[in-house]
């Protein structure tokens, strides 16, 4: 259980910094041209990464089933990183915008999780998600 904990500490705080790059982007750069660029960072370390993995003589996995998967995934975070940055451009916050943006993701993730994957949650977990979301809603409200 450890393990997985690590790599999502290590990815919320690689997306924590993202974000504040995604709203310094946002308040200056047409939200498409800010796309191509992190995108194209996004392409340049992912090949990187498999060509390493590759010299290192692990195998690279590519199968047509989740091929398609990984597509539909490009165009959700495509639309979703242009709405992301107009709404920077049209004046969300960082402090209030990006937990909003956070909460919206984590209610999708956790239902489709229990529902479509048929996760098992605890009366605890769903606790402390409902804590969370509650959590956010003080945070927009605090007259913004």
């Amino acid at each position: 259980m450890i393990e997985w904990i690590v790599f999502a500490s290590l990815a919320g705080l690689f997306f924590g910094s993202y974000n504040v790059f995604m709203k310094l982007v946002g308040e200056e750069m047409t939200p498409s041209v800010g796309l191509m660029i992190v995108s194209g960072t996004t392409f340049l370390i992912a090949s990187v990464v498999t060509m390493l993995l590759k010299l290192k003589g692990q195998s690279v996995v590519f199968a047509n089933g989740p091929a398609l998967f990984a597509i539909m995934a490009g165009v959700s975070t495509g639309v979703a990183e242009i709405l992301y940055l107009i709404m920077f451009s049209k004046g969300g916050g960082l402090s209030i915008g990006t937990p909003l943006v956070i909460a919206i993701t984590s209610a999708v993730a956790f239902l489709i999780g229990i529902v479509l994957f048929r996760e098992s949650v605890s009366v605890i977990q769903i606790v402390g998600f409902v804590l969370i979301v509650t959590g956010i809603l003080f945070l927009m409200k605090g007259g913004h």
